[in-house]
């Protein structure tokens, strides 16, 4: 980037634009001050200074991951900065550029430094190195023991309002969704959650549909990894995988790994719900980047191997999936079009979690997280808030 006076600026160019609505080619895109500041085609560019060109690649919103435990050998349950940190500057490399630090079920304690560090790290981290911190993710306590999957059951809580308080006031409300089971608590507790401002995501639950649908009108407006650790779909009692099929009120995540939903439903969810209602997870844990063993995830052992990770048991427990790979085999499974991909992995998500207006899409005025795909969607270059954090050699010229 270069200073004109205060202005901090740069162009990309040559690039092939995913706006809100339409795919622009042979497009530039302007960056002052890290916002998106213009856009418009080639040909009406005045100017060939601080240009990167990318050889008409695809320039994408920011990935936004909503769900990511950890990766490169740490967590987020460490409950360190250093951690959070690089977590931060690894999301960079497979075009992350805003996350949800996700917790698990554990030890109250281990649960309340997770979120303080979470809290601590968001207010002090003021320089660009690497992806956003948004906020917490609360993926447990408050899930069912009959649907825990690979959490562990003994430290798990009831969902109350006075404890979602506590933990509230311990992250200085930096709590931005919420996985709990519905069937264990009322629709006061879902209510309260929604009114704070928190999402409320049904998942780690056996509730019947009915129930479900009686949380509806109080707040309940997402699914956690849709498929995995839930109720499931029979013709007497359809449980939430229906109703996180069935109501339009609720977005789903997925875990698009190959892993923990099957290529052929990915299919039937995306022409069920439509890429506005869809959102693509990581849920990946600390061994993402690391070699196969064994590593301790939410106070359990799991074992990585072959590209997934899995406690004793045979539980799949979390994953190793980079949300770039995620993109790659939603578009291989779906044919959905490059703007569907762009909602999946970005617009849905800052809709989700009330960052739109700075954040999702190519816009002018909003924050320049941005991510250059090749027509593989294999990430070339990764920005945010205007600044290059990550190239791949050769995926620009000067």
């Amino acid at each position: 980037m270069k200073r004109k006076g205060r202005i901090i600026f740069m162009y990309i160019t040559n690039a092939t634009l995913i706006l809100p609505n339409k795919v622009q080619e042979h497009s530039y895109l302007r960056i002052e001050n890290g916002k998106i500041a213009e856009y418009g085609f080639m040909s009406e560019l005045q100017t060939n200074e601080n240009c990167v060109s990318l050889n008409q690649q695809f320039v994408f919103p920011g990935f936004i991951d909503e769900h990511i435990h950890g990766t490169d050998g740490v967590d987020v349950m460490d409950g360190t900065p250093e951690a959070l940190h690089e977590i931060s500057v690894a999301l960079i490399r497979e075009g992350v550029t805003s996350f949800l630090a996700t917790t698990m079920t554990e030890k109250p304690e281990i649960i309340e430094q997770a979120l303080k560090n979470i809290a601590y790290y968001q207010e002090s981290t003021e320089e660009c190195t690497g992806a956003e911190l948004l906020g917490a993710h609360l993926e447990g306590p408050f899930i069912s023991c009959v649907k825990s999957g690979g959490q562990d059951s003994t430290n798990i809580q009831k969902p109350t309002i006075e404890k979602i308080k506590d933990y509230q006031k311990i992250a200085g409300n930096k709590i931005k969704l919420v996985t709990y089971a519905p069937e264990e608590t009322t629709t006061a507790f879902t209510k309260y959650i929604y009114q704070q401002g928190i999402v409320p995501s049904a998942g780690h639950s056996n509730a019947s549909y009915q129930t479900i649908v009686k949380h509806l009108p109080y707040g309940l407006s997402n699914v956690t990894h849709i498929f995995n650790a839930m109720s499931p779909i029979t013709h007497r009692d359809p449980g939430l995988a229906f109703a996180s099929l069935y109501r339009n009120e609720l977005t789903v995540e997925i875990i698009c790994d190959g892993h923990h939903v099957d290529k052929n439903v990915i299919d039937f969810i995306y022409n069920v719900k439509g890429a506005n209602l869809i959102t693509l997870v990581s849920d990946s844990m600390r061994a993402k980047n690391c070699p196969d063993g064994h590593y301790l995830h939410g106070g359990q052992i799991a074992e990585k191997k072959d590209g997934c990770v899995l406690l004793p048991n045979g539980t799949i427990c979390g994953s190793v999936l980079k949300i770039s790979r995620a993109a790659q085999l939603f578009k291989k499974y779906t044919n959905c079009s490059l703007l569907e991909i762009a909602k999946v992995t970005s617009g849905t998500p800052a809709k989700k979690l009330a960052v739109y207006d700075r954040k999702g899409s190519i816009e002018l005025g909003k924050d320049a997280d941005l991510v250059v795909l090749d027509n593989t969607l294999s990430v070339k270059m990764t920005l945010a808030k205007g600044h290059i954090l990550y190239t791949e050699k050769k995926a620009i010229s000067d």
